[in-house]
């Protein structure tokens, strides 16, 4: 049986026109977050391939939001050199006229982006001040742009990156967070629940689900998560009685009613043994 996550729009409002898109490599996502925040943190409208909706043609959704942007922000270093992606998002930039590299590490510059003024990023976040004057227009008295403080749904983010990737005690770390920031953050409590389910912790996947559903009674995902966790710990009846909520809110669910079936023939057996 298989424990499912809640889709989430992770930035609601992503269809609206951004003033800053960022380019990164995969392996620089934590800092193209950091980056996203600290932008919005001084009101500045971020679009990055983390807001992309379910459905989205990749590559048109990200060449419309490229023509959109007032600025292209490119993180280059030695991973992003080597992307096909990224030096392709860097070129339609560059050709509009809106390219604003940032060199992350000693990366070597690739070919073709050498005439760029390049500003290289060492200390945060003092040192994206004369950024963020590119891209916003202003700094501070000082010159430096205050760090900005990450909010529950910053960690969030991050919890849902971790989860994809596998590092499920980050997801945890990161949810727990979010969950200490925004106590009523029910998707949170159940996306913590599918990092513990694969750790096979499932009194906690329960505790959490409870949460979920304390928080919105009609979280079929959350149902159905408590329900695996009941199953794995042989508590049939409870687990049946989860898909059947299930059920009553998603009737057409084939994946609670296989659980509902599974569950019911592994209590009869109990019965018979």
């Amino acid at each position: 049986m298989q424990l499912f996550s809640q889709e989430v729009t992770l930035q609601p409002g992503s269809n609206l026109m951004a003033e800053i898109f960022i380019s990164y490599a995969r392996s620089d996502r934590d800092y193209a977050r950091r980056l996203a925040s600290y932008l919005e943190d001084a009101g500045l409208s971020v679009w990055w391939d983390m807001s992309l909706k379910p459905g989205e043609v990749f590559r048109e959704e990200i060449e419309r939001r490229i023509g959109e942007a007032r600025h292209v922000i490119v993180l280059w270093s030695e991973t992003s050199v080597k992307s096909h992606f990224v030096l392709d998002e860097a070129s339609d930039a560059a050709q509009q006229n809106k390219l604003v590299p940032l060199r992350i590490d000693g990366c070597k510059l690739p070919y073709g982006f050498g005439q760029h003024h390049t500003h290289t990023v060492g200390d945060w976040p003092g040192d994206l001040a004369p950024v963020l004057a590119t891209v916003g227009g202003f700094k501070t008295a000082s010159g430096l742009i205050p760090a900005p403080t990450k909010n529950a749904q910053d960690f969030f983010i991050g919890g849902v990156a971790a989860l994809n990737e596998g590092a499920y005690d980050r997801a945890i770390s990161d949810f727990s967070e979010a969950i200490r920031l925004n106590p009523d953050f029910a998707h949170a409590y159940c996306n913590r629940g599918v990092a513990y389910s694969q750790k096979g912790d499932d009194d906690r996947v329960i505790a959490d689900c409870n949460n979920a559903i304390r928080l919105n009674p009609n979280d079929a995902v959350a149902y159905t998560n408590r329900g695996v966790a009941y199953y794995m710990k042989e508590q049939y009846v409870r687990a049946i009685s989860d898909f059947d909520q299930v059920l009553r809110i998603n009737p057409n669910d084939k994946g609670a009613a296989a659980n509902k079936v599974l569950a019911k023939n592994n209590l009869a057996q109990s019965y018979r043994a």
